[in-house]
């Protein structure tokens, strides 16, 4: 499944309504951690059809960023029924992502 691109404008329909459980990778084009951990998420989505995969660019999104207190790039964020109901700050490998998406 692919990794859709969500900016401010659409968060609230690609995220907060949608009925499924969303996994969103907040990142930014400079951030050498978030370049690192983009295959590793792109591979998860691909290998956990059951979640939605987004990413929102940080620099871009500052809006969506600032309302989940986002302070440092990559944070993962979990949501289900439009609420945010875990946040992991920092890169992951893919072991590491396995373990948080198994907790869901």
């Amino acid at each position: 499944m692919a990794v859709l691109k969500v900016t401010d404008s659409d968060f609230g329909k690609r995220v907060l309504s949608n009925p499924r459980t969303v996994v969103a990778d907040v990142s930014t084009d400079w951030c050498p951690s978030c370049k690192l951990m983009e295959p590793v998420f792109k591979e998860a989505s691909d290998k956990h059809g059951e979640l939605d995969f987004v990413s929102i660019n940080a620099s871009d999104s500052p809006e969506t960023a600032a309302a989940y207190k986002v302070e440092y790039v990559p944070t993962l964020l979990v949501f289900k029924n439009g609420e945010c109901v875990k946040k992991s700050v920092g890169a992951m490998d893919k072991a590491e992502l396995e373990e948080f998406l198994s907790e869901l």
